[in-house]
């Protein structure tokens, strides 16, 4: 067989065929976003309930996260040990996942099986217990893991950061303690559910056969029940993280680390909201300066220097804010100078327009990987879930294409300018000494 001497033509992307989700409401109100085309009879659903760290009461800190880890350790007449047998007797997979702003439960399963996995679903939406042992277990067991945590550089930056960023008082910034964890009683892990599990109205991501069986096993399962509106925080976030009047000096922070092989770094500074004009364009050129493996910070601080075995840049958005960031782990003695390279790449890319061709790596890395986030039903429905989470219109995948395609060099220079600036950048550094 002849070996190829040249490799194929690289095509440009001009339409995502983005499935659009088709969107039902059960009897009570709960919105359904529906992703058909599966092969073959099998029902993946995401309920999102608005339960994450933004919707804890003053003073409880963790209780969002214990909710979403204990929520299957019973529920209803059931057992821990009888919901995970009953679903995995049904060949089904039941997760359920906290973060920030949501919890969100994840179930996959057979079509035929979904009503034996019927009453376990409302059980654990209605009436999750949290046991006492459970949770005793729990706060023990994360007691003795943050001990480890708080050794490591790496987890010390990025709570650090988020601290300083936010502040220790707010819902994205504080940091959990040994104290925190021992105040999580069961008895706030079941209000907090009620609150905002039980009672609230999520939004529903299904995907796979959405036959006649699997809506009414979704109507069973989440429409019969009354629910109110989205529940408003008891103590709403800031949206303006950061001081803007802080000086340029407060908005470094080094922290030694005795016996610290490494040093851990962190820039952030605040973040594009998704709707925003500049963000598409914004997210190209975040690409370029360290969104991906080819980038400039890898190409500079992996590749020529060898300070770390990885750096990158990039966003986290929540509910209400976020941060762009950079980071990365990187030898004490070279520290210095990888803060010193990464001011310097922030700078090329302020002053000099970006060459054609490496512009044109970003366009086909970019447009592939969008591709790849709505291949099938199951793909598109994680993108789906993004864009409700992020707020944004259905047809935010197709006009990102759309700027990757058209942007050019002098308007992504032009955001470097604007966006890629010191004035307001935190610094965090754990594990090295300060200057």
């Amino acid at each position: 067989m002849p070996i190829p001497t040249t490799p194929p033509p690289v095509l440009d992307v001009q339409d995502v065929h983005f499935r659009q989700p088709e969107r039902h409401e059960l009897p009570n109100g709960v919105p359904v976003y529906a992703v058909g085309g599966a092969p073959d009879p099998i029902l993946r659903l995401e309920a999102v309930f608005p339960a994450g760290r933004r919707m804890e009461l003053p003073g409880e800190h963790g209780v969002g996260a214990a909710a979403a880890r204990l929520m299957t350790e019973g529920a209803g007449a059931f057992s821990g040990d009888a919901i995970n047998r009953m679903v995995e007797q049904a060949g089904a997979t039941l997760k359920v996942r906290g973060g920030f702003d949501y919890i969100t439960l994840h179930f996959h399963g057979l079509n035929r099986s979904l009503p034996d996995v019927l009453p376990v679903l409302r059980a654990l939406i209605e009436d999750a217990r949290y046991p006492d042992k459970a949770v005793a277990n729990y706060v023990r067991n994360n007691r003795q893991k943050l001990r480890i945590r708080e050794e490591k550089v790496d987890y010390l930056a990025d709570i650090g950061m988020r601290e300083s960023f936010f502040g220790t008082d707010h819902p994205y910034g504080y940091r959990m303690t040994d104290a925190a964890f021992a105040a999580i009683t069961p008895e706030a892990l079941r209000a907090h559910h009620k609150r905002c599990i039980a009672t609230s109205k999520p939004f529903i991501v299904a995907a796979g056969q959405l036959d006649e069986k699997a809506m009414a096993f979704l109507t069973d399962a989440f429409g019969r029940t009354a629910r109110g509106g989205l529940p408003e925080p008891k103590t709403p976030p800031s949206a303006t993280p950061l001081d803007p009047d802080a000086s340029a000096e407060a908005r470094i922070v080094h922290i030694p680390k005795p016996g610290a092989v490494q040093a851990a770094i962190r820039f952030a500074r605040p973040a594009l909201p998704k709707n925003h004009p500049d963000y598409r364009r914004f997210f190209v050129l975040n690409t370029v300066f360290g969104g991906y493996f080819g980038s400039r910070l890898m190409s500079n601080i992996r590749e020529d220097k060898g300070y770390t075995y990885g750096i990158y840049s990039g966003m986290t958005q929540f509910k209400d804010g976020g941060f762009w960031y950079i980071s990365s782990e990187v030898g004490g003695p070279v520290c210095e100078d990888a803060l010193h390279q990464v001011r310097l790449e922030m700078k090329r890319l302020r002053e000099e327009p970006i060459p054609e061709d490496e512009l044109e790596r970003v366009r086909h890395y970019l447009t592939g990987s969008i591709l790849g986030s709505v291949d099938g039903p199951f793909k598109t429905a994680d993108t789906v879930r993004g864009i409700l989470q992020g707020d944004l219109e259905m047809d935010h995948v197709q006009r990102l294409v759309d700027t990757i395609r058209t942007v050019t060099a002098v308007e992504l220079q032009d955001m470097a300018r604007r966006h890629l600036t010191e004035d307001d950048l935190l610094e965090y550094v754990v594990g090295h000494p300060p200057a």
